[in-house]
């Protein structure tokens, strides 16, 4: 199996979280998922017919007695709400898959480019799901050399594998679940992910270049756009037919910006879903206020 776009985590703030803002609830179909292992966080899930998803993300407020606060995701403790906070890739074997990653990471090393980055040994986690179904998986998480996650490390997915059948977490298919194919439907068209734009310094552009050769296991793209470099990656998204559009495909962009010093917060700045929808093409999805356009094409 390749490496595939697996989804992405917009996180919520509570009272988002339980009254979605309409630009969420009159655009896409929403299923909830459940509460974390360690209760500390929950989320809801918009589905795709591609087997991508958006992850509507938020911390259980308050939190629990006897747990360490956000000690489900503690790399995103700080992050902003109402933005997108990470990204994830996926696929099958992700104890090889890391092998891969730091075979990368010790080559470029070798050669004196210093991204600053390691990715952890994979982690298991999960979820309860609403109707009580129990999902599990892998993550594989990057994080800065000297032991911080997040914030200023160069702009990388983490992983997130399957332990259970994949169908458990995403039920995307016909026959993973019985509200299946109205919770793949959506009211703007939207049938999948088309592209996925990251900021990355624009001084480690040809570092990240090639280290991402290795995360998505592909050849980049390399090319000059205006005033900043920029590279595509094309990977596979988890539908293994092409979608409705006749394609299961996702490019990800890589926008070299600004310098490596004080790269904080959120890398990705432009998400683009595909619509069935002619006359919906174009159109954004989010405010100016959201850190990051959503829009269809």
């Amino acid at each position: 199996m390749s490496t595939q776009l697996d989804h992405i985590i917009l996180l919520l703030s509570p009272a988002d979280f339980n009254n979605v803002p309409a630009w969420l609830s009159d655009n896409f179909t929403i299923v909830d998922g459940g509460k974390h292992s360690k209760g500390t966080s929950e989320n809801k899930l918009i589905i795709f017919q591609d087997g991508t998803y958006i992850e509507l993300f938020s911390w259980v407020d308050p939190q629990p007695d006897g747990v360490e606060p956000h000690a489900d995701f503690p790399s995103w403790a700080s992050k902003p709400e109402g933005h997108i906070i990470d990204w994830a890739l996926t696929g099958s074997d992700p104890h090889g898959k890391r092998d891969e990653i730091m075979a990368q990471l010790r080559d470029l090393e070798a050669k004196g480019e210093q991204l600053g980055i390691t990715y952890d040994q994979p982690k298991e986690g999960g979820r309860r799901r609403m109707d009580g179904k129990e999902l599990r998986w892998y993550a594989t998480r990057p994080r800065q050399v000297d032991g911080e996650h997040d914030s200023v490390r160069v702009n990388v997915p983490f992983f997130c594998h399957d332990i259970s059948d994949r169908t458990l977490r995403v039920p995307y298919t016909q026959g993973s679940t019985d509200d299946w194919p109205r919770i793949t439907t959506h009211p703007c068209g939207a049938t999948g992910v088309f592209s996925l734009a990251v900021r990355v310094p624009r001084s480690r552009m040809d570092s990240c270049v090639k280290l991402y050769e290795g995360i998505s296991g592909t050849r980049g793209d390399s090319r000059n756009v205006v005033a900043h470099s920029m590279a595509s990656f094309t990977i596979d998204t988890p539908a293994q037919s092409a979608d409705v559009s006749g394609r299961s495909l996702c490019v990800i962009f890589l926008i070299g910006k600004g310098d490596a010093a004080g790269e904080t917060g959120t890398s990705v700045e432009d998400l683009m879903l595909l619509t069935s929808k002619q006359e919906r093409k174009g159109d954004r999805l989010n405010d100016d206020g959201f850190g990051a356009k959503i829009t269809l094409c």
